[in-house]
């Protein structure tokens, strides 16, 4: 469960940065440098991986689906 781990350090981060100024959880590090660490920072570019996939495409044709007349 690494991705509910990162959010939480990113929750973390970002609800206590301003009660612990200049203090921040450290991020994990995976073994296998093929696994990302999941970052608010980065949520463009892990959006178009998301979009890029199959699940990703299957949501985009049901969306279109929804909005057609």
């Amino acid at each position: 469960m690494a991705v509910m781990e990162d959010f939480s350090v990113e929750m973390q981060n970002l609800l206590g940065k301003d009660l612990f100024p200049g203090k921040q959880v450290t991020h994990r590090i995976p073994k296998d440098p093929k696994y990302r660490v999941i970052k608010l920072d980065d949520h463009a570019e892990i959006l178009e991986e998301l979009k890029a996939t199959k699940w990703g495409k299957e949501l985009e044709r049901l969306d279109q689906y929804d909005r057609a007349p």
